[in-house]
């Protein structure tokens, strides 16, 4: 569960700089859709934050019953 952890914080942290790089609009064209805009980046990062966090409390229970 750990790994998995890892995967959705890590991706929690690309969509959080994709999302700061739409908004100081570093690129000179979309880096994937033009419908894809900042606050569609920052709630998926916070999203997966959020996965993160309740794969952690899972994990801590699972391992408070043991």
């Amino acid at each position: 569960m750990g790994i998995v952890m890892a995967i959705f914080a890590f991706l929690s942290i690309i969509c959080m700089a994709l999302g700061i790089v739409t908004i100081l609009d570093l690129s000179s064209e979309p880096l994937f859709s033009a419908n894809l805009t900042w606050t569609f980046w920052m709630a998926l990062a916070g999203f997966l934050m959020l996965c993160v966090i309740a794969l952690l409390l899972m994990s801590r229970l699972r391992n408070s019953r043991d």
